[in-house]
C-alpha cells in the first residue's frame, strides 16, 4: 500500500465505505498497474460510477 500517492489513497478511503469492502483481493489487480494515473482514473470510476464498471475497466 506504500506505492500509493496521498491523493490516490484518499480516493481508496472514500469509496471503501460507500461500495466497495477493501480487502487485500481488491488491491492486487489494482497494484499491477504500473500507472499512478491510471489507478487514480480506476479509483475515480468506481467512486463515479460503481463497482461494475470498474470492474469492467479492471
Amino acid at each position: 500500500m506504500a506505492r500509493l500517492e496521498q491523493r490516490v489513497w484518499a480516493i481508496v478511503e472514500e469509496v471503501s465505505g460507500d461500495s466497495v469492502k477493501i480487502t487485500e483481493k481488491f488491491f492486487r489487480p489494482l497494484l499491477k498497474i504500473q500507472s499512478t494515473e491510471d489507478i487514480e482514473s480506476c479509483l475515480n470510476i468506481l467512486r463515479s460510477k460503481g463497482l461494475a464498471e470498474y470492474n469492467n475497466k479492471m
